[in-house]
């Protein structure tokens, strides 16, 4: 496994979503490498109050920050075309593609799907569910400073999340749910 980018967004509230903080965190050979890469943006639509409400971002936190024209080539620069993940990916791979139409990465890993196959039976599978009953909150808030629905921490909790439902795996076996999670692959579907 090479080089993926752990991903996370938070959106404005509105549809279509427009995103106000982008998180990407590096994962090279299944290891978390540094800290999370991190940008808040101005959307053109206004932040709903409800959103605020889960992440956190106002207006005012916002004003004076850039728009993602302004950040869309860093933004590349750093992704490139390198594989990523996420919980629920689709949702920030959507977005994402959306402010960014020529961005394309190799696959888009999703840790719902890999959660679901290697953990069945559960109530529930979501992000801060799982990661309360995995023990990962403690680190993600210690690598980030923040807290749930924020990107950084979102997206390192998504990091340590697959790298927690990896780690005991075989390299081929953990190459094989990597792929069968991967929501751009048409073949894939297994794990739903």
């Amino acid at each position: 496994m090479s080089r993926l980018w752990a991903i996370d967004v938070e959106g404005n509230g509105q549809n279509p979503p427009e995103i106000v903080e982008l998180a990407i965190v590096r994962i090279d050979d299944l290891r978390l490498i540094g800290q999370p890469k991190h940008w808040r943006l101005r959307p053109k639509g206004a932040i709903t109050p409800m959103a605020s409400k889960i992440h956190g971002i106002w207006p005012s936190d916002v004003e004076d920050c850039p728009d993602m024209e302004d950040i869309r080539d860093d933004v590349l620069e750093w992704l490139g075309n390198d594989s990523v993940v996420g919980h629920n990916v689709k949702v920030d791979y959507d977005a994402i593609r959306a402010a960014i139409p020529d961005w394309e990465p190799k696959e888009a890993i999703d840790t719902l799907r890999i959660a679901r196959r290697l953990l069945p039976g559960r109530q529930r599978y979501g992000l801060e569910r799982l990661a309360a009953d995995l023990g990962l909150e403690a680190r993600a808030a210690e690598m980030t400073s923040g807290v749930p629905h924020s990107a950084p921490y979102d997206a390192t909790l998504a990091a340590l999340l697959l790298l927690h439902l990896l780690k005991p795996l075989t390299n081929d076996i953990a190459d094989g749910m990597m792929r069968e999670a991967n929501i751009l692959d048409q073949r894939q579907g297994m794990l739903i």
